[in-house]
């Protein structure tokens, strides 16, 4: 548990004062003033890799292009430190979350200023109006993670929901696959605790979702693109 003290820790100092001292501030403003978003955005994700930076139980590899907007990312999810190098290292990504995090005190209402996306898990009419939601964000040039398992899994790839595919050939934006590996032994799904090691993220060829006519062709060549690197 030590490192988990101390990754909590330091979160709520950072938080403290990037968070609420910067970020709500600039997003309050930006709500009002469109520039200000840009900031917080940049100051929400500077201050996370910065997090991150100092836990030093974390070795990370990262390769991602320097602009993702307007894209839909899609990612394999195996650890909830996968969030975290996302918002470190991708400026301004809205992340499709379960609605129970937005009721943690704290951190709930920082993911509500930066414009997370909230979806109530086994219900429907809560994720068509979120996959709405994203739609939205991405035809306004924004960048969106979706992890299509909708659940954390273990090794290799589990089967992709539909419906995230069909948002993006609507939207008719490109998809960024990108795999995440080593996660899951650093922070286990079935628990509180760190493990120091190594993790690794990197993005494969962009998906024109134009180049398929049905979602679920669309579907299929992402989750085997995704596959054959994580094998």
């Amino acid at each position: 548990m030590v490192w988990m003290t101390y990754f909590l820790i330091s979160i709520g100092l950072l938080g403290l004062i990037l968070a609420y001292g910067l970020c709500v501030p600039f997003y309050l403003l930006g709500r009002v003033w469109s520039p200000a978003k840009f900031w917080a955005d940049t100051v929400l994700q500077k201050g996370i890799w910065l997090l991150m930076a100092i836990q030093p139980w974390l070795r990370s590899t990262i390769d991602l292009p320097a602009n993702m907007g307007g894209k839909l990312l899609i990612s394999n999810h195996r650890s909830h430190l996968d969030v975290f190098l996302f918002l470190a290292n991708v400026k301004g990504v809205r992340v499709v979350a379960k609605d129970m995090l937005f009721r943690i005190p704290g951190l709930g209402f920082i993911m509500k200023m930066s414009y997370q996306i909230p979806v109530i898990r086994g219900n429907m009419e809560s994720y068509v109006k979120s996959l709405e939601t994203v739609k939205s964000y991405l035809q306004n040039g924004e960048t969106v993670l979706i992890f299509p398992e909708m659940t954390r899994g273990y090794e290799g790839l589990q089967e992709f929901r539909l419906a995230p595919f069909k948002m993006a050939k609507e939207a008719g934006v490109d998809i960024l696959p990108i795999v995440i590996a080593g996660s899951e032994r650093i922070w286990p799904r079935d628990g509180m605790k760190l493990f120091a090691g190594s993790v690794s993220m990197r993005s494969l060829v962009p998906i024109s979702t134009k180049s398929f006519n049905k979602s679920e062709e669309l579907l299929r060549s992402v989750h085997l693109t995704m596959l054959k690197e994580l094998k």
